[in-house]
Order: C-alpha cells, then structure tokens, then sequence
C-alpha cells in the first residue's frame, strides 16, 4: 500500500490540494468524483465515503457510492462497499477513525471547491457563447 497519511501530517499541515490531487491519482473513486463532478445518484450524491476497521489491515477510507458500467452512480451499503473495496484493493488506509473522518471532510470540501470552479466556467462559457451570437 501506498504511504499512511498519519494524525500528524494532518495536525502539522491540512492535506493541501496537491496532496489531494496526489491521492486522486491513487484512488479510481476519488478521481471520477473529481473528474465528472455534475454526475450524481438519484438522491444527488456524487461521493459518499465511510472509515471502517478491517481485521488484520486497520481502519480505511471507502466509497459508498460507486460508478457502474453504465457510467451511472450507484449508492451501496457499507458491508458492500468495504467487501468491494478490500476485493479491487481500492481502499484508502488510514492511521485512525478520527484521521479518517477529517480526511473524509476534506476531500468533501476539495471536491465542492472543484465542482464551484467547474459550474462557473461552464456559466462563463456559455456567456461567452451567448456573446459570440
């Protein structure tokens, strides 16, 4: 596994968003929620992740909502999602539950600051659109 980003990187310093950029590298779930920030479940929910302990590896981060074959977004139990996790090996480890939920926040808030810049280049395009008519 990759590098356990302990309590003390997170007291020391936030995870900034090269860090995060870093881990959406890492992560499949993590970057689609980055790459198609408009994509969400029927009860509008683009990423949702628990941290859960796991005999023998720790405590982990894993999605609960997954994207499907058909690019659709689909939204799992926990028991589900931390079996899938462990199956494709696409967990995020962490040092403790606590570690876990901050870093849970701030991916959340990376990934609404994202989807801002998004939505207001999208509305900055299609401005631009309306001018050039």
């Amino acid at each position: 596994m990759d590098r356990l980003i302990t309590e003390e990187d997170m007291a020391m310093h936030d995870i900034d968003d090269k860090e995060l950029n870093a881990l959406r590298m890492q992560y499949s779930w993590l970057n689609r929620a980055y790459e198609k920030p408009f994509l969400h479940t029927a009860n509008d929910e683009s990423l949702l992740t628990t941290v859960e302990k796991v005999p023998d590896i720790g405590w982990i981060i894993v999605p609960t909502v997954r994207e499907t074959v058909t690019d659709q977004l689909e939204k799992m139990d926990v028991d589900e999602a931390v079996s899938y996790a462990l199956e494709k090996g696409d967990y995020m480890p962490v040092s403790s539950l606590e570690q876990g939920v901050v870093l849970s926040h701030r991916m959340s808030q990376w990934l609404g600051k994202n989807k801002q810049i998004n939505q207001s280049m999208n509305e900055y395009n299609q401005w631009i659109k309306q001018k050039e008519q």
